[in-house]
């Protein structure tokens, strides 16, 4: 174990009660700021292509849009951060992106300070509040990836995405395992997402434990929920 590690483990149990969100919030700031000006820490390949209004879709996002099987494809990235992470264009497919994070306006000042100029900023709207943004029903697509572990209910983040997403439409969550133990429940990390059996993801936090199938309305369902490296990757389908 690192000398990070260990301190990490030390500190949680305090960050795991008086953490709050506004400190969530500075952290986040701090790191995206670190992240522009380095041209992207360690990940300089992501920030090239996050920085690309014109990055062809790769990996399981194009597998993904691929097999909806239309022509047209109307996408929403939830908690996509200043810069998303999917890909703007998939070749033969109409592909229309719209991102959100509930942190857009502040990082409209990152884009200013750095000279970055992007068609997909986010809106300003947090997955809690997704319907009261967007009509039901809007999209084919919702993407959420490392971020529904930061929010403030993402029980009720599931729900928003239930209800924009059209009758046969996918919602794909992408999250690491256990993140709010694994970052010592540090800033923005409040809940944890594990496997639970062989098709059901656990959702818990500091004084929540829920499975996921219990959360979700009637008419989506739970296609698949596995791990994948060191993240737990699921597809949800709103039925036709």
């Amino acid at each position: 174990m690192t000398i990070r590690q260990t301190g990490k483990r030390i500190l949680a149990p305090f960050f795991k009660r008086w953490h709050s969100r506004g400190d969530g919030i500075v952290m986040e700031l701090a790191f995206w700021e670190r992240w522009f000006a380095s041209r992207g820490l360690e990940w300089p390949d992501e920030y090239r292509m996050r920085t690309d209004d014109h990055a062809l879709m790769s990996g399981w996002h194009l597998e993904l849009v691929r097999g909806l099987g239309l022509p047209c494809v109307t996408a929403l990235d939830v908690g996509s951060g200043p810069l998303t992470a999917v890909g703007k264009i998939v070749p033969g497919i109409d592909f229309a992106l719209t991102c959100c994070d509930p942190l857009a306006d502040r990082y409209r000042e990152l884009y200013a300070r750095h000279d970055v100029i992007t068609r997909f900023a986010p809106m300003a709207v947090g997955v809690e509040a997704l319907s009261s943004h967007f009509p039901s029903q809007a999209f084919d697509w919702v993407n959420c990836q490392n971020a529904l572990d930061h929010s403030i209910d993402p029980c009720a983040g599931i729900r928003q995405m239930c209800i924009v997403v059209k009758p046969g439409g996918l919602i794909s969550l992408h999250h690491e395992e256990n993140e709010a133990e694994r970052e010592g429940w540090r800033g923005f990390h409040r809940w944890n997402f594990s496997l639970d059996g062989a098709a059901d993801m656990a959702i818990s936090g500091v004084t929540v434990r829920t499975r996921l199938s219990s959360e979700l309305p009637k008419d989506v369902a739970i296609e698949s929920c596995r791990r994948q490296g060191e993240h737990i990757a699921v597809r949800l389908r709103r039925k036709a």
